[in-house]
C-alpha cells in the first residue's frame, strides 16, 4: 500500500486501533509526520455519500444552548 498524507504529504504512518462503524474493512492510519488520522481507503465514498448518510437529519443546536 502506498500511503501519502493528504494534509502534509508525509509517507510514513501507523495503524491505529479502532474501526469504522459502517465499514469494518477500513483501517485507521495516523500520519507520523503531522498526526492526521485518516481512513485506509476512500473508495466507498460515492458522490451522494454524505447527502444520503442522514448525518445532518436533525437541525443544528442553537448556539445559545451550547
Amino acid at each position: 500500500m502506498s500511503f501519502v498524507c493528504y494534509l502534509c504529504g508525509g509517507t510514513t504512518y501507523t495503524v491505529r486501533p479502532g474501526k469504522v462503524r459502517d465499514n469494518e474493512t477500513l483501517e485507521l492510519y495516523e500520519c507520523l509526520s503531522c498526526g492526521l488520522v485518516s481512513l485506509s481507503s476512500f473508495d466507498h465514498i460515492e458522490p451522494n455519500f454524505y447527502e444520503n448518510s442522514l448525518m445532518n437529519a436533525n437541525p443544528p443546536c442553537p448556539a445559545d444552548i451550547i
